[in-house]
């Protein structure tokens, strides 16, 4: 959104307002899910049929639902305090998603943000 007084621009976030509604609905829900039945390690499948079960929020399909997830991590951990992990094998992937208190957010980084830089000359 472009601001005429200041002549800068604000990003708002990707998509429009429908879907930024229903990214917003959907780590609700799994919040909500989280806090009610504690950590979840499981495939998408499972976690897309236990958000439908709990509500009338609508999911395509697992995969759907995974692409919907991995863009927003870092959001869930800091927004929400969802820290969700991917380990795959040849025959599955697996999510690991648990909450975490406010000291965990600032001391540990997730495993996708983890990495170590080599500088040589």
């Amino acid at each position: 959104m472009f601001d005429d007084n200041t002549s800068t621009c604000q990003f708002l976030g990707h998509g429009g307002k429908e879907r930024i509604q229903k990214r917003e609905r959907l780590l609700s829900e799994l919040n909500d899910l989280l806090t009610d039945t504690g950590p979840f390690h499981g495939t998408a499948s499972e976690l897309m049929a236990r958000l439908c079960a709990r509500s009338d929020i609508q999911i395509k399909s697992a995969n759907a639902l995974t692409r919907q997830l991995n863009p927003y991590r870092a959001l869930m951990e800091f927004e929400y305090g969802i820290r969700c992990e991917v380990e795959r094998t040849a025959k599955s992937r697996t999510l690991h998603l648990t909450k975490i208190s406010n000291d965990d957010r600032a001391d540990t980084p997730t495993r996708s943000t983890d990495t170590v830089t080599t500088v040589t000359e």
